[in-house]
């Protein structure tokens, strides 16, 4: 397995990757379900299908190193 480490411009990079992903989720989830407008439901949601996406990469991930 290689190391890899990211400079700081990579680091910014991908975090504004990620927030510009989770606002978009938001803003598509507000678009197609406008009835759910409870506060707090709709960064919930994102943060579950984010911690889902995150963990499903990471069991690959894991599965592809055991295969080595």
């Amino acid at each position: 397995m290689r190391n890899v480490r990211f400079n700081l411009g990579h680091m910014l990079l991908v975090v504004m990757l990620v927030l510009g992903m989770i606002s978009a989720l938001l803003a598509g989830i507000e678009a197609f379900v406008p009835q759910l407008r409870y506060p707090g439901l709709l960064p919930l949601l994102a943060l579950a299908i984010v911690d889902a996406v995150v963990t499903q990469r990471l069991v690959a991930r894991e599965r592809l190193s055991i295969g080595e």
